[in-house]
């Protein structure tokens, strides 16, 4: 999913989390977390570059084509056990700091809505978001992204 997509979506669903609860902290990083998660794909398209000294472009970096060209799809910060590990976090904060809990509530619900917004947008499976899956099979792209 392009950032054309989670920009926006992070936006409403910022604006929408403020409305019903009054939290700047809890809307400004629902908002935030809608987008600034795909880092990893800069990162991952930067070490491309470098391994194959090929020199960046835009264009290529959108398309997506350098994933099947190096056949592999890590995108390190796109995965269910983070949604765990927020969740988990949060109800063990949840005892502790209002402030720090609706930040961390905010963070939950925007990358919960990435991950969703890339299940339906993208040509992945689903178990294709699970860093443990893809870690076991290596991260080669035609067993996470096959939806057989």
């Amino acid at each position: 999913m392009s950032p054309k997509v989670h920009v926006p979506c992070g936006i409403v669903s910022g604006s929408l989390a403020f409305f019903i609860t009054k939290s700047l902290s809890l809307s400004v990083s629902c908002c935030l977390a809608n987008f600034l998660f795909d880092c990893d794909h800069i990162l991952e398209y930067s070490l491309y570059c470098i391994r194959n000294r090929i020199k960046p472009s835009i264009e290529d970096f959108f398309s997506g084509e350098y994933f099947s060209k190096k056949g592999t799809l890590g995108v390190i910060f796109h995965g269910y056990e983070y949604v765990l590990l927020m969740f988990f976090l949060f109800c063990l904060l949840s005892l502790l700091n209002h402030s720090v809990n609706m930040l961390l509530l905010g963070i939950l619900i925007g990358y919960s809505e990435h991950l969703i917004l890339d299940l339906i947008g993208n040509d992945c499976s689903f178990r294709g978001y699970s860093l443990i899956y893809r870690l076991s099979v290596k991260f080669k792209i035609e067993l996470i992204c096959d939806r057989n």
